[in-house]
């Protein structure tokens, strides 16, 4: 049943009876537009990475920082371990323009 409200599609089928690749087959002859939507997504999988990782390079450097200006050593190395974590995950996602 397709949801109008919320554009949402509900299935329920038993996988017993009908093989999930012939379930899925059917639904996107049913509702073509999702198959463009699934392509749609596959990006922003990376786009979350590399917001995730943007932001906790921000983030762990800015505590790294703080806790070397309030003398914190334990934390400042701590927060820059995380930073080169983050930065670790940047540098994996942008690896094929580094390294041409």
């Amino acid at each position: 049943a397709i949801n109008e409200n919320t554009g949402s599609l509900l299935v329920s089928y038993d996988h017993n009876t009908i093989p999930m690749q012939d379930m899925f087959h059917t639904i996107m002859e049913a509702v073509p537009h999702l198959a463009e939507d699934k392509k749609a997504q596959q990006k922003p999988s990376l786009w979350n990475r590399q917001k995730i990782a943007k932001r906790g390079m921000l983030v762990s450097l800015s505590i790294a920082l703080t806790m070397a200006a309030l003398d914190e050593d334990d934390l400042h190395v701590l927060a820059g371990l995380g930073f080169l974590g983050f930065l670790s995950l940047h540098l994996n996602i942008h690896k094929k323009r580094i390294f041409k």
